[in-house]
């Protein structure tokens, strides 16, 4: 494998200061929801309290509900679904013509100084490890602390994230597209593969950022959050076509599949308020302490 090319070569901030850039963030963010969460549950009757091995299994239970729809959805569209697919791949390939022109673009704009700091942010930010890091920290936070505005933030966070996560490993191992700084073109595929330069599409780090941006926005729901979150998307997608390990392509099915799989999550929250409390028709996973059960309601 080639080395990167020329320039290529980032100079990313100590440890020390990366850590600290990604805990004030995630800081800021679990303030806005813990607010927003506080707020929405005093004005609502809370009702009896199931325990916490209750509400543990619930939340394992939709969460695997969830995925067990969310994988096979393509089965089941129809010409409205599959003709918005068909206008997403159209966007994807079209951006795909412009890779190495934004790769040339980014080379000559080396970031320094503050633009080098928010694009660190922008990294951790996208970050899978990271996010799934915080997002079980505010369910941790929610169940504990017997929140459920939290509790439902953090698993919302947490199921958006793992679903996106998923469908960005098996895409990226079905087409194996090299990274920019391997020295290939944009074109260059090596399917049915697992290495780290063959991983390129879609752009895990901005399909992270674009759930979380989704989902917090929809909780936090307020206009000035919601452009902060998007524009902090936005950041980490620049970050990682700055970095040479995206093209610009990857960002934005990255960001698609994000937004996709955050939408979906809300989605079903918002179903599952509006149906009977069995959580209507459809299959169900229900965990417990010694057994999963699979149960289908008509």
């Amino acid at each position: 494998m080639r080395k990167p090319q020329d320039g290529i070569h980032r100079r990313f901030p100590s440890a020390d200061v990366r850590f600290f850039h990604v805990c004030c963030f995630w800081v800021v963010l679990a303030v806005f929801c813990l607010q927003d969460s506080t707020i929405a549950q005093t004005i609502e009757d809370p009702g009896p309290r199931p325990g916490l091995w209750n509400r543990l299994s619930g939340d394992i239970s939709v969460v695997m509900t969830d995925a067990a729809g969310f994988f096979p959805a393509p089965l089941h569209f129809g010409s409205c679904e599959w003709g918005a697919a068909g206008i997403g791949f159209g966007i994807i390939v079209l951006a795909g013509t412009q890779d190495e022109a934004i790769r040339r673009l980014a080379s000559r704009n080396r970031p320094s100084g503050t633009s080098s700091t928010v694009l660190s942010i922008g990294r951790h930010y996208g970050s899978m490890m990271d996010a799934q890091i915080f997002s079980a920290a505010i369910y941790a936070v929610g169940l504990f602390g017997d929140d459920d505005g939290v509790r439902l933030t953090g698993r919302m966070l947490t199921e958006g994230l793992v679903l996106a996560g998923a469908t960005r490993f098996i895409v990226g191992v079905a087409v194996g597209r090299n990274r920019p700084f391997t020295g290939r073109d944009p074109w260059t595929f090596v399917p049915a593969g697992w290495k780290e330069e063959r991983n390129s599409f879609p752009s895990a780090h901005a399909a992270g950022a674009c759930v979380v941006s989704t989902i917090l926005s929809d909780r936090i729901g307020h206009p000035v959050a919601t452009g902060l979150l998007f524009a902090m998307a936005a950041v980490t997608g620049i970050s990682r076509i700055s970095d040479d390990q995206h093209w610009f392509s990857d960002v934005v099915a990255g960001s698609a599949l994000g937004i996709l799989a955050g939408r979906y999550v809300i989605s079903r929250e918002r179903a599952r308020k509006e149906s009977s409390p069995d959580n209507g028709s459809g299959l169900h996973v229900i965990p417990s302490p010694d057994r999963l059960t699979l149960r289908y309601d008509f």
